[in-house]
């Protein structure tokens, strides 16, 4: 009974931490940058137009720097051998963001 409540558990956990937005490696995925340095371990996360949020855990474009307020195109990939103790946002590699104006 015991190992049982713990699978049902562990895939609860699972189901719960996919991320229910497409991943998007084109571009193509627009939000805005906000700062969630209040939350212990968070920074700046970006918050899709749905409302969920991916946290940066390397953005591949070089001298990009994320600021609170910022309107985002970019693309992402799910960062699986990542951790972070944030817990804000779904982890991710961010493979190409540009501004909006």
């Amino acid at each position: 009974m015991k190992y049982s409540l713990l699978i049902i558990l562990l895939v609860g956990l699972g189901l719960a931490c996919t991320p229910s937005q497409k991943i998007s490696k084109d571009c193509s995925t627009i939000g805005t940058v906000k700062d969630f340095t209040g939350l212990d371990g968070c920074k700046m996360l970006i918050v899709l137009e749905d409302g969920s949020k991916i946290e940066p855990a390397i953005i591949e474009v070089k001298d990009f720097e994320l600021k609170d307020g910022q309107k985002v195109k970019f693309g992402y990939e799910l960062a699986k051998d990542f951790f972070s103790v944030c817990m804000g946002g779904t982890l991710a590699i961010i493979t190409c963001i540009e501004e909006v104006p």
